[in-house]
């Protein structure tokens, strides 16, 4: 199980590849070109979008539970000024939520700013040592943060499903 956080108004520098682009037939039915693509076609359609999204940061960020967890407990901490009580909750589950545009910004801005003077090292440091005598262990990784600060800024707000 993981957590799929999709960008709601995303910045991008080219037009999201679909699987029309990879069909050499013309005129069906929209929902109905996967059906159409060979094999081959479907993996260059699947490379060309795992490409896209690799190239627009604001438009998919993807952590599996154990690494979200972490990371969003960080948001909570830090953010409580600027997310409501349900969407930090409901952002621990995958129903949806929606964070807006200037809510991601500010998430982002202060994501950063923790980044910049070495609070996250701290916060890291402590939470790994929180970690060392459980069972179940969640990790927690500066990179993580940095690329989710990043995914914020250009995601012109986002969904966690």
């Amino acid at each position: 199980m993981g957590f799929d956080v999709s960008g709601i108004n995303p910045i991008t520098d080219r037009p999201e590849p679909q699987p029309q682009d990879f069909s050499k037939k013309k005129g069906v039915n929209e929902e109905n070109y996967w059906k159409t693509l060979t094999e081959k076609q479907r993996g260059k359609y699947l490379q060309a979008r795992w490409d896209w999204q690799k190239d627009n940061q604001g438009t998919y960020f993807r952590n599996n539970v154990w690494y979200w967890r972490p990371l969003w407990t960080l948001v909570g901490d830090l953010c409580d000024d600027v997310l409501t009580e349900s969407q930090w909750k409901s952002g621990n589950y995958n129903d949806g939520v929606e964070i807006r545009d200037d809510q991601a910004v500010a998430i982002a801005d202060i994501l950063d700013e923790a980044l910049s003077t070495g609070a996250i090292d701290e916060y890291e440091a402590q939470w790994n040592k929180e970690q060392e005598n459980e069972r179940c262990k969640y990790p927690f990784e500066k990179d993580n943060v940095e690329t989710f600060s990043k995914f914020c800024r250009l995601s012109g707000g986002f969904q966690i499903w």
